[in-house]
C-alpha cells in the first residue's frame, strides 16, 4: 500500500513540474517584467529584426504635377516633382530594451523606386520627349526609441519614432527632340541628396518560438530634400555648343515614403 501510494506521489509531482515548466512565461526574449528600475537593468536583452516589402511613394516625389517642375522647361528651375513609382523597401534593425517595455533602436533602411517615365513624356504632349537613366535609390540611418506594448501571450504592437540621415540619388535624365534642335540632347545631372529625416511605424509581432517572431510593419519616412548644384550639358551634332551650366541654386523636394513589409524579429 505504501508502495503504491508513493508511486502516486511520485507521478502526481512529476506532472506538476512538467506542467509548471510548460507554463513558465518566457523570460529569455524580454526583460523581467519587474516595477525596479535596477531589476530591469540587470535583465537588459536585445533585438535584431530584417524585412522587405513595398514602398509607396508620397507628396511631391510622387507628384505627377508638370507645374513648378525644373524638369519641365520652364522659369521654375527651383522646385521638383517626383514622378516616383511603387518599388521596394527593406530594412535592418536592432535595439536593447532599457525597461520591460522601452528602449533603444537604429535601423539601416533602403528603398529603390523607378521613374514614371512614361507618363512624363504624355503630360508634355510631344513637346520634347524624356529618357530616364536609372531609378531612385534612398538610404535611411536612423536611430531613436521604440515602445513594445503586449497584446496577449503571444503576440504585441510596437511603436517606433526615430530621426536620422536620408540619401537620395535623383536619376540622372535626357531632353531629346527639342523644338527646332531635333538632334541636340540636354542632359541633366543632380548630385545626391543628404538630408534629416524622420520615421515613425508601427509594428505587429507574432511569437513562432522562444526567440523568433514573424513580423509587420508599417513605416512612414519623411524628409525635405535638397539637390545641390545641378548641372546641364548640351550635347549633339553641333560645333561650339556651351559647356556645362552648374545651377547653384538647389533643387528642392518635399520627399515622403510609406513602406510596408514583413519579415522576422530574433529576441536575445
Amino acid at each position: 500500500m505504501r508502495k503504491q501510494a508513493l508511486i502516486g506521489l511520485l507521478v502526481v509531482g512529476i506532472t506538476y513540474c512538467t506542467a509548471q515548466e510548460y507554463y513558465v512565461p518566457r523570460t529569455n526574449y524580454k526583460p523581467v517584467h519587474s516595477h525596479s528600475w535596477k531589476d530591469s537593468v540587470r535583465h537588459i536583452s536585445f533585438f535584431f529584426s530584417f524585412d522587405a516589402g513595398v514602398s509607396i511613394p508620397m507628396r511631391d516625389y510622387s507628384s505627377h504635377d508638370t507645374t513648378h517642375n525644373f524638369m519641365i522647361i520652364s522659369p521654375d528651375t527651383t522646385h521638383g516633382k517626383g514622378f516616383a513609382n511603387v518599388g521596394f523597401h527593406g530594412s535592418l534593425a536592432g535595439g536593447v530594451f532599457i525597461t520591460p517595455y522601452v528602449g533603444f533602436c537604429v535601423k539601416i533602411a533602403y528603398n529603390q523606386n523607378s521613374f514614371d517615365e512614361t507618363d512624363l513624356n504624355l503630360l508634355i504632349n510631344g513637346r520634347y520627349t524624356y529618357t530616364i537613366n536609372g531609378d531612385y535609390s534612398i538610404w535611411q540611418f536612423m536611430g531613436g526609441v521604440f515602445g513594445d506594448f503586449p497584446l496577449g501571450k503571444k503576440s504585441s504592437l510596437w511603436v517606433h519614432g526615430m530621426i536620422g540621415l536620408i540619401n537620395v540619388n535623383f536619376p540622372s535624365f535626357s531632353i531629346y527632340n527639342l523644338p527646332g534642335l531635333p538632334y541636340l540632347s540636354w542632359d541633366f545631372t543632380l548630385q545626391n541628396a543628404n538630408n534629416l529625416a524622420y520615421s515613425v511605424s508601427l509594428m505587429y509581432e507574432r511569437t513562432i518560438s522562444t526567440n523568433v517572431s514573424i513580423i509587420g510593419t508599417a513605416a512612414y519616412t519623411g524628409s525635405q530634400l535638397s539637390f545641390p548644384n545641378p548641372t546641364y550639358e548640351f550635347s549633339g551634332p553641333y560645333y561650339n555648343l556651351p559647356p556645362p551650366y552648374t545651377q547653384h541654386t538647389p533643387v528642392t523636394m518635399s520627399f515622403g515614403s510609406l513602406d510596408f513589409s514583413v519579415g522576422l524579429l530574433f529576441h536575445f
